[in-house]
């Protein structure tokens, strides 16, 4: 009898089954008890290597998100900001007019919070506010001149930094690292809408 490359290795993978699942290959049992020992091994096996992968993934971006915020708060530093202002000026887009609540909600934080960074900038002569018309207890804010020209050299400060880091990883893996951090992305975002 001969035996083929894939016959051997189903026959190993079976004697794997029947070692981790204490079956005797002689045992006597019936067939669907047998195939559902099959399929909660498969399924035990499957959920070990997905609680592996995502304790290494909670790891990970556990570190990533502290390395972002150290980043993020040095280059805010090297332009005289905090980081909820260097945050918040990153929200206002060069042409937007926008209002505090919308600014809040995207930025999560209370509006007494943001009245107070929103303070800072308007100090250091970045951002305008004026009183909503329709709603006299919002605020319009959007970005003077002065802001605009700010933002652009904060972005071009940013998109330098993330340059740099790009250097150190093979260029090979640049296209590769983009497309899982999109899909880890648009994994993200779908839990949070459930």
């Amino acid at each position: 009898m001969t035996l083929t490359v894939a016959g051997a290795t189903l026959m190993l993978l079976s004697q794997e089954i029947h070692i981790h699942l204490q079956i005797k290959p002689n045992m006597l049992m019936e067939k669907s008890a047998y195939l559902d020992r099959i399929t909660h091994f498969r399924y035990t096996m499957e959920n070990r290597e997905i609680h592996a992968t995502a304790t290494q993934l909670a790891d990970l971006t556990f570190k990533l998100l502290e390395s972002c915020h150290e980043k993020e708060e040095r280059l805010a530093r090297q332009y005289d900001l905090t980081q909820a202002e260097f945050r918040c000026l990153r929200q206002l887009h060069a042409n937007e007019c926008t209002n505090n609540k919308e600014i809040a909600e995207r930025m999560h934080l209370s509006a007494s919070r943001l009245t107070r960074i929103l303070d800072g900038l308007v100090a250091k002569g970045y951002v305008l506010r004026e009183i909503e018309p329709n709603d006299r207890r919002n605020m319009r804010v959007f970005l003077n001149e002065k802001g605009k020209e700010f933002v652009l050299l904060l972005d071009s400060a940013y998109i330098n930094i993330h340059a740099q880091i790009l250097m150190d990883i093979e260029s090979g893996q640049h296209r590769s690292l983009i497309n899982a951090m999109s899909h880890l992305l648009s994994a993200l975002e779908r839990w949070m809408q459930r």
